[in-house]
């Protein structure tokens, strides 16, 4: 499909306007969501780290309180007097352990335990701090020996925690995970809470080098408190979800209930131990697409069982993302609009100064082909005038200059054309009559038998040769005239072939030649002015004749031949040169000859015209809308004619 001029234009605008917005916009948002993406990972990066800090903080500072408890003066004299008792059997642990279960505060030892001065202490704290949700106190050996309520068995020494926090009688700070634990007291003061374990050692009294662990003590602190800790810190204007993870990826839960949080997949697990602090995205994780961690620090020197905590910071990716696509819609439509009203104003623009001018132009030469040669534009500048004093009104004087040309060429053409119809109308009445009155006296002087005939028959042979020269330039200069008609019937080819072999069977005979008709029989029947094509067939079997040796044979043949008829004489003389072929169908054209070939009759061997016969031809033929050429080869020159079954004009 071809575009017009306005369709371009609008092209042209689309491809300079709208795409490079497009282009760039994409550009742009893909850059801004890139560098969004990274400023909300580092932001999610820094809040974990400010959240994992500030939770190692927060222990270390139960750590620090729990140790100055620890420190005070009630807490060594209890234990110096347990552990001065006589350890317990294996036999004496298992029966204390099988009553534990069934003892009440006013059974030994439980009451002892639970109102010594330890766990009046610790009592009074967990009163004013709900958080602490459990204490117990145990000697060197493992016995419980104080705790704020009934613990769910009595001998600690077996425990994890006991033998991480003793560590031999060296002692040692540990902390532990998150887990339920059923003895301990939730913040509203039922039993069964999910704890997290502080444990520490208790030293005797002297220099670091000299003290002795004399007992152990665990908190535990409820875990709801913790999470309530990570609130804390202020996420801006992201929506954000904070939570802890355990090394294997697992989140924790600070109540009895199960996590409503993802579990995080093998890779960002990966990512997470080999990095203290970072971010990255989870795209397979709906709503935590962008999450930033830290791992939080162990506080002091403390021993961390179980407790390889990371703090994890994440956002919904597309709600982060939502003022990037607010801005990148405001962008398009405000770049639609800017670019829709430039649009117009350049298309206003360019209708006026460009496609009103070519169209204007256009209609011009469109009367120029419709034969109004007095048809101008009007002159660049003028009111009336869609041309302008530039590139465009110079082409509109151009045209005008053109046209102005043009007609006075027309004129000239027209005036030379008269005065040549008025020179063939004279030559031919001036030069047929002397023939055809020196032709008429010679055949009447031949009638009288005499010494004279000899000279009479070479006058009537001259003469004969002069009629046809007569003849073929009248004949082309006819040809050649705008107002020439075909006049068109049914022509049989082989017929017409046929015709014109008899008309010059005399001088086949006198060369000793012979004509070979080859006439396919599918040949149809054609439309053609028949005089013309005799005219045709005439002289290329008379060059064929006069081209081939005295005793050849010369060949014409016709067959079908795409939608048409081809026609092709054929000779057996020498052969045409080469450089003569290009000019072959010229008017009087007579190749690389001197004069002296033109002295011999018309059928002479290789005697030659002026050069009027093949332009004739030529003529002739393509008024039929067919073509004429020639192939030559030595011993061989063959005419092909090609005339459709019908012409289009």
């Amino acid at each position: 499909m071809r575009l017009g001029i306005r369709a371009k234009l609008v092209v042209t605008l689309i491809l300079s306007g709208l795409l490079p917005l497009l282009l760039l916009l994409g550009v742009i948002l893909v850059t801004v969501i890139g560098q969004r993406t990274r400023g909300i990972g580092l932001a999610l990066r820094i809040q974990a780290n400010q959240q994992a800090n500030h939770l190692s903080a927060l222990l270390a500072e139960q750590v620090r309180f729990v140790e100055l408890i620890t420190a005070l003066p009630q807490n060594v004299p209890t234990l110096q007097v347990a552990n001065a008792a006589a350890p317990l059997s294996a036999e004496q642990i298992q029966r204390i352990e099988q009553r534990w279960p069934k003892m009440t505060e006013s059974d030994e030892p439980l009451r002892s335990i639970l109102n010594n001065p330890i766990a009046l202490l610790w009592q009074s704290i967990q009163f004013e701090q709900p958080r602490y949700a459990e204490t117990i106190v145990t000697d060197a050996t493992g016995r419980l020996i104080a705790a704020t309520n009934k613990t769910t068995d009595y001998y600690q020494a077996d425990e994890t925690w006991w033998r991480e926090c003793y560590a031999g009688g060296a002692g040692k700070v540990v902390l532990m995970g998150v887990a339920f634990d059923e003895s301990a007291r939730s913040l509203n003061g039922d039993r069964g809470a999910v704890v997290w374990q502080l444990c520490l050692p208790i030293y005797t009294p002297g220099p670091p080098a000299d003290r002795q662990v004399a007992g152990v003590l665990k908190v535990l602190i409820n875990a709801r408190w913790l999470g309530e800790q990570l609130q804390q810190s202020d996420s801006g204007d992201l929506t954000t979800r904070m939570w802890l993870s355990r090394a294997s990826g697992e989140p924790v839960s600070f109540t009895s209930q199960p996590a409503d949080l993802p579990k995080l997949p093998d890779p960002t697990v990966k990512l997470l131990h080999g990095s203290e602090s970072g971010w990255t995205k989870m795209s397979h994780v709906p709503g935590h697409e962008l999450m930033g961690f830290a791992i939080v620090p162990a506080p002091t020197d403390s021993a961390m069982v179980n407790f390889d905590w990371f703090v994890l910071v994440s956002t919904n990716r597309a709600a982060a993302m939502e003022p990037i696509y607010l801005l990148g819609v405001v962008i398009l439509v405000g770049g639609i609009g800017f670019i829709t009203l430039f649009f117009l104003l350049g298309w206003l623009i360019a209708r006026r100064e460009i496609v009103q001018p070519l169209l204007a132009l256009g209609r011009g030469a469109k009367e120029l082909e419709r034969g109004n040669l007095a048809y101008r534009l009007p002159q660049p500048g003028t009111p009336q005038s869609a041309f302008r004093e530039d590139e465009l009104g110079s082409l509109a004087n151009e045209f005008n200059r053109m046209a102005e040309e043009l007609s006075r060429n027309v004129r000239q053409l027209k005036e030379a054309d008269a005065l040549k119809q008025q020179f063939i109308d004279l030559a031919s009445h001036e030069l047929r009559t002397p023939v055809t009155y020196i032709q008429g006296v010679t055949q009447l002087a031949q009638r009288q038998p005499g010494e004279h005939s000899p000279v009479l028959d070479k006058i009537a042979i001259r003469a004969a040769r002069l009629n046809r020269i007569v003849e073929n330039m009248f004949k082309l200069l006819q040809g050649a005239a705008v107002e020439i008609r075909l006049r068109l019937s049914t022509v049989d080819l082989r017929q017409l072939i046929e015709l014109v072999r008899r008309e010059l069977e005399p001088f086949l005979s006198e060369r000793r030649q012979t004509c070979d008709v080859k006439i396919d029989p599918q040949t149809p029947a054609i439309q053609a002015d028949a005089e013309k094509i005799t005219d045709v067939l005439m002289n290329l079997l008379a060059n064929a004749i006069r081209f081939s040796p005295d005793g050849s044979t010369v060949t014409i043949s016709a067959a079908p031949a795409n939608d048409g008829v081809e026609i092709v004489v054929s000779d057996t003389g020498p052969g045409i040169d080469p450089s003569d072929l290009a000019h072959l169908f010229e008017p009087f054209y007579t190749g690389s000859t001197t004069m002296a070939h033109h002295g011999s009759g018309d059928y002479a061997y290789q005697s030659r015209g002026i050069g009027l016969g093949l332009s004739v031809v030529k003529r002739f033929v393509e008024m039929h809308g067919g073509r004429v050429w020639a192939h030559s080869a030595p011993q061989n020159t063959r005419m092909h004619v090609v005339l459709p079954l019908r012409p289009e004009r």
